[in-house]
Protein backbone atom coordinates (compact mmCIF):
# COMPACT_ATOMS: atom_id res chain seq x y z
CA UNK A 1 0.00 0.00 0.00
CA UNK A 2 3.08 2.25 -0.07
CA UNK A 3 1.60 3.62 -3.34
CA UNK A 4 -1.50 4.15 -2.18
CA UNK A 5 -0.71 6.51 0.97
CA UNK A 6 1.49 8.27 -1.73
CA UNK A 7 -1.73 8.54 -3.79
CA UNK A 8 -3.66 9.67 -0.71
CA UNK A 9 -1.23 12.36 -0.25
CA UNK A 10 -0.29 10.05 3.54
CA UNK A 11 3.14 9.60 4.96
CA UNK A 12 5.43 6.38 4.28
CA UNK A 13 3.93 3.77 7.05
CA UNK A 14 0.80 5.91 7.85
CA UNK A 15 -2.72 3.78 8.50
CA UNK A 16 -5.06 2.73 5.19
CA UNK A 17 -8.16 1.89 5.62
CA UNK A 18 -9.44 -0.71 3.33
CA UNK A 19 -12.83 -2.11 1.83
CA UNK A 20 -14.07 -4.83 -0.67
CA UNK A 21 -17.77 -4.83 -1.03
CA UNK A 22 -20.04 -6.44 -3.28
CA UNK A 23 -23.82 -5.79 -3.96
CA UNK A 24 -26.36 -7.98 -4.53
CA UNK A 25 -29.38 -7.46 -6.37
CA UNK A 26 -32.89 -9.17 -4.89
CA UNK A 27 -32.60 -12.59 -6.61
CA UNK A 28 -29.03 -13.11 -5.04
CA UNK A 29 -27.54 -11.90 -8.21
CA UNK A 30 -23.79 -9.48 -7.47
CA UNK A 31 -24.67 -6.53 -9.19
CA UNK A 32 -21.81 -4.16 -8.29
CA UNK A 33 -18.27 -4.72 -6.71
CA UNK A 34 -16.19 -2.24 -5.53
CA UNK A 35 -11.82 -1.92 -3.88
CA UNK A 36 -11.50 1.55 -1.95
CA UNK A 37 -9.02 3.08 0.07
CA UNK A 38 -9.11 5.43 2.53
CA UNK A 39 -7.34 7.96 4.74
CA UNK A 40 -7.22 6.33 8.23
CA UNK A 41 -6.84 10.19 9.91
CA UNK A 42 -10.31 11.12 7.99
CA UNK A 43 -12.72 7.79 7.38
CA UNK A 44 -13.99 5.36 9.82
CA UNK A 45 -16.30 2.33 8.90
CA UNK A 46 -19.36 1.48 10.58
CA UNK A 47 -21.89 -0.84 9.06
CA UNK A 48 -23.99 -3.52 9.82
CA UNK A 49 -24.11 -7.54 8.59
CA UNK A 50 -27.19 -9.21 7.39
CA UNK A 51 -27.32 -13.12 8.24
CA UNK A 52 -29.48 -15.26 5.74
CA UNK A 53 -31.34 -18.16 6.77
Amino acid sequence: PAEEGERLGEPEGAPLLTMQRTTFDDTGRAVEFGSHMYRASRYSFEFQLLVRP
